[in-house]
This record gives structure tokens, C-alpha cells and sequence, in this order.
């Protein structure tokens, strides 16, 4: 590269325009994420162990082979997202995850555990792979290439601090809201999916023959 391309601060230009709007954007798109993965990989957890009094090993095992299957499926959504556009198929899997939270719940409830284990291998082994699969691409694709990496580890990392870490807590907060029941939580995952869903929409990612 020539000296001209350098950026002596990248993480300033990350949050100066014209990178600001994908810096907020690509944060808010990582909300539907974020939530799903953590509610799926460790809520999912403690609810069904200790909520819904299911077995702990079944549950364990549920949840591995969910994640052993979107492990595999993930490389066919990358080739998906090269095909049809990595910002498609975020939304389009994203939007499936919103869709899918209160039906998946409704299976949790039953307290069967072929049911609860059959939720967890659609959302978290299939739908999430859809939009996992994606998700590398569609944020490289967001910045310039003096500040990709920046730009990319900005977006992802920081906006776990709310759409990851603190999920758990929230869910297990609503619940008690609630009086038990998982609906209020549901309606919260719903809207971190539809936050996502638009943010990802109103994105303007770079071609990646241009990457």
C-alpha cells in the first residue's frame, strides 16, 4: 500500500463518518445475532435444567449436537452469502430466528425432551448457521480496506457487550417479570431480531469483488 492508505489511529476513523453509519449499523445488526447465540448456547442451558427440570445430560448432548451440526453447515451458508449476497442471507436468517423464538419456546414448554431437542437443531444447528455463516463477510465488506479489520473487530467485539453478554441476565429478568413464563423474554428476542433485520437492510456493503 502506499504511506497515503495508512491510518496512524484506525479505531478514530472507525467512529468518524463516513465509517460511523456502518460502525452503528453493523453494531445494531450484530444485536439479532448475538442474542440468538447466547440464548440458544447458554440460556437454553439453564432453562431447560432448571426451569423446566429436564435432564441435564440430554440437554448437554442436545445442545452439542446442534452445535456439532451448524459447525457443519456453516461453510455452505459462506457459499451461499457468495452466491447470493452475504447482506441477503443475514436478514433472511436473522428474520428466521425472529420468526422462529416463540414456536421454539412452545416446544421448550412441553417439557419433552425430543421436542426441546428438536427447537434446538432447528434454531440453533440450522437458522443460526444461515446467518453465521454470513456474518464475517458481510461486516469485512462494510469498511475500506486501511480500516477493515479494525472496523470488523469494532462491530463485532463491542456489540457483544449488550447483544451477547447481557442476554442471559435479561432473559432470566423478564422471566421473573413474567411470573415464569418465557413470553415476555420471547417478545425481547423478537426485537433485537427486528433491530437487526432493518439495521442490516439500510447497510451498504462493498461488492466483494472489491474486497
Amino acid at each position: 500500500r502506499d504511506s497515503g492508505d495508512r491510518v496512524a489511529v484506525p479505531l478514530r476513523e472507525v467512529f468518524k463518518p463516513p465509517a460511523l453509519r456502518s460502525t452503528v449499523l453493523g453494531m445494531l445488526s450484530r444485536w439479532g445475532e448475538g442474542a440468538a447465540f447466547n440464548t440458544w448456547g447458554v440460556f437454553a442451558i439453564s432453562y431447560a435444567t432448571g426451569t423446566l427440570k429436564l435432564d441435564k445430560i440430554p440437554v448437554l448432548v442436545t445442545v452439542t449436537v446442534a452445535a456439532l451440526l451448524m459447525a457443519v453447515l456453516i461453510p455452505v451458508s459462506g457459499l451461499l452469502a457468495d452466491r447470493f449476497g452475504p447482506k441477503r442471507l443475514y436478514a433472511i436468517g436473522i428474520a428466521a430466528y425472529g420468526l422462529a423464538v416463540f414456536p421454539v419456546f412452545a416446544l421448550f414448554d412441553t417439557r419433552n425432551i425430543w421436542l426441546y431437542a428438536l427447537g434446538m437443531v432447528l434454531v440453533f444447528g440450522v437458522v443460526h448457521a444461515v446467518f453465521y455463516g454470513a456474518q464475517g463477510t458481510l461486516y469485512a465488506s462494510l469498511f475500506p480496506a486501511r480500516i477493515r479489520y479494525t472496523g470488523l473487530s469494532t462491530v463485532y467485539q463491542l456489540s457483544g457487550v449488550y447483544a451477547s453478554g447481557l442476554t442471559p441476565l435479561i432473559l432470566t429478568a423478564l422471566i421473573g417479570v413474567a411470573g415464569g413464563t418465557p413470553w415476555l423474554a420471547c417478545g425481547y428476542l423478537v426485537a433485537t431480531a427486528a433491530i437487526a433485520v432493518v439495521a442490516t437492510l439500510l447497510l451498504k456493503p462493498r461488492a466483494l469483488a472489491d474486497l
